[in-house]
């Protein structure tokens, strides 16, 4: 039997329930561009497939990511592979490195998962011909075209709700509530969703497949736990809107703010704070300058866009969100030295009552600045120096220069400090839960954990039950032994997951209350802490917390 077509025409669910129908031993050959996919068939069943498979479904990717085998185990069979000409999976078999049972329950997902995506491919053509002389089943699988079939059809929802990996999502507000999402796959996507990093990203830092971290995104969107938020724009645009929807959004604020100024200072008492706001601002050498006090919102982004080109140098979204906030931020305590806080209030109310009107791009912009806005305009300590204030790009105190923005925020808060703090706020939370649920916490951490993009790195020495210098030293020296490079905000990130995790967990084991009662209890402890060392943290902190429940 011998069969060609495109699968415009012919699609490749009907020729897999063909084959299957007709128990059909032969190659199934899929082109779409410069994809070539091979499927082979044993009486009618699919026993092997070839050609392009994703990065992340390589068999070394998959055994990695579930921690079957390790590093050294992979490079030394790859070469092993290479110079004798043998599959990979059978060197980690004959090496001992895995054991037949876990190898084919990973060539089974791994099968599955390729098979489902070129189910998918929407043009190309197809050849199928009798036969597989010279094939070798070395590790005997045996899958049912029709199951993987009604996979793929799948996608088809799948895609209504994600045309392509640039699409972003952000959490819905009171979407982590208890019984929310139990599936590790839907836990691990939604801890990466944060309005910022598109499917794409997810993918990669999420370990899992795309069809794994689709289907995860669809079940989040049919729990009414996200939304699509935007496309990402293109390489080097930032992501969630085009930059020059962004920067013109932002300088639109920034001359409203201006120009409300001048007219209770007058024009150059205004611009002149315009000219030290900008010049103390993070990244001031993209706005000062291209920001022309009195030129109109579209001259300046004219300008502050073609310097985003002309930088050579890609500049991520947050950090240029966080020098605008920085920007209006310094103008709003400047008036407030000057007119006092009920005037900065009214500017803030119009500003939101503005943001809360716009439609489509602009309006998804102004939305995700909103809680900046609500919180400068309840909360008269953030322009009197009494507390500090989070930009999303990091800490920025409020008696301090705007420019002290997201890498000078933990400047003196050492690693150590870091750890500590982290180990000290976990312990509290598995400590309660415990006298629910009890040893049971203590799996689902180390779950929480193993799952973590930051494990290898260093969540892998901690131990909840060990003292906090313990944890310290034990982290400490796994990263000069492993000669990790670790930023400050790597700890910061990797135990804010594993906190969310296990206070979102806590709710859905536990109800709200019991994780709101955990929250206060957390915030308890946070505002008896007077070493100026842990401000940083606190204040990252408080935030996240305040999500969560």
């Amino acid at each position: 039997m011998s069969l060609t077509g495109d699968i415009r025409s012919f699609s490749l669910s009907a020729i897999g329930r063909l084959l299957h129908q007709e128990k059909k031993t032969g190659i199934l050959s899929v082109h779409s561009g410069d994809r070539e996919t091979k499927i082979y068939f044993r009486a009618g069943d699919i026993v092997f497939i070839s050609g392009a498979l994703a990065a992340e479904l390589s068999l070394g990717a998959l055994l990695k990511e579930k921690k079957l085998v390790t590093d050294a185990e992979i490079d030394l069979s790859l070469e092993i592979a290479k110079s004798e000409n043998k599959r990979l999976g059978v060197v980690f078999l004959e090496k001992g490195f895995i054991s037949q049972k876990k190898l084919v329950n990973i060539l089974n997902y791994q099968f599955k998962e390729a098979i489902s995506n070129v189910l998918t491919w929407r043009a190309g053509s197809f050849s199928y011909e009798d036969g597989i002389e010279g094939f070798v089943e070395d590790i005997r699988l045996k899958l049912d075209p029709i199951r993987l079939v009604a996979e793929a059809e799948k996608w088809k929802s799948y895609r209504s709700l994600i045309p392509n990996d640039r699409v972003i999502f952000h959490i819905k507000a009171g979407a982590l509530k208890a019984d929310r999402f139990s599936a590790d796959g839907s836990l691990r996507v939604m801890l990466l969703i944060d309005g910022k990093r598109d499917v794409a990203k997810i993918i990669a830092e999420s370990g899992l497949s795309r069809l794994a971290v689709y289907r995860a995104l669809s079940a989040l969107a049919a729990q009414d736990a996200i939304e699509v938020q935007g496309t990402a724009g293109a390489p080097g645009t930032g992501a969630g809107h085009d930059m020059a929807v962004i920067v013109g959004y932002y300088l639109e604020v920034i001359h409203a703010v201006t120009t409300d100024i001048s007219l209770e200072l007058g024009e150059k008492k205004a611009y002149g704070m315009l000219l030290n706001a900008l010049e103390n601002a993070p990244a001031s050498h993209l706005l000062a300058g291209a920001v022309v006090p009195g030129d109109s919102p579209g001259e300046n982004t004219g300008r502050v866009c073609e310097r985003l080109v002309k930088s050579g140098s890609p500049v991520g979204t947050a950090s240029l969100e966080a020098a605008f906030k920085a920007v209006i931020f310094h103008l709003l305590r400047e008036k407030y030295h000057v007119l006092g806080f009920k005037a900065v209030r009214n500017t803030l109310l119009r500003l939101i009552t503005s943001a809360e009107r716009l439609q489509d791009e602009t309006g998804s912009v102004a939305e995700s600045v909103l809680p900046f806005f609500r919180t400068l305009a309840g909360d008269k300590g953030l322009f009197s120096g009494k507390k500090a204030l989070s930009t999303g790009g990091g800490t920025t105190e409020a008696g301090a220069d705007a420019s002290k923005g997201a890498g000078q925020s933990l400047e003196k808060t050492g690693g150590a400090a870091i750890i500590a703090f982290y180990s000290r706020v976990i312990q509290m939370v598995t400590h309660e839960m415990e006298t629910e649920i009890g040893g049971k916490v203590y799996a689902l951490l180390n779950r929480i954990m193993e799952n973590s993009e930051y494990y290898d790195r260093f969540l892998s020495q901690y131990r909840v039950d060990d003292g906090i210098q313990e944890n310290v030293e034990r982290i400490r020296g796994h990263i000069a032994r492993e000669g990790h490079r670790l930023a400050k905000n790597s700890f910061v990130s990797g135990f804010q997951q594993v906190l969310i995790a296990l206070l979102t967990e806590e709710q859905r084991l536990l109800g709200e209350k019991s994780a709101r009662a955990t929250v206060h209890k957390i915030e308890g402890f946070l505002a008896n802490i007077s070493e100026d060392t842990f401000r940083p943290l606190i204040m990252n902190l408080i935030p996240t917390l305040k999500r969560i429940i």
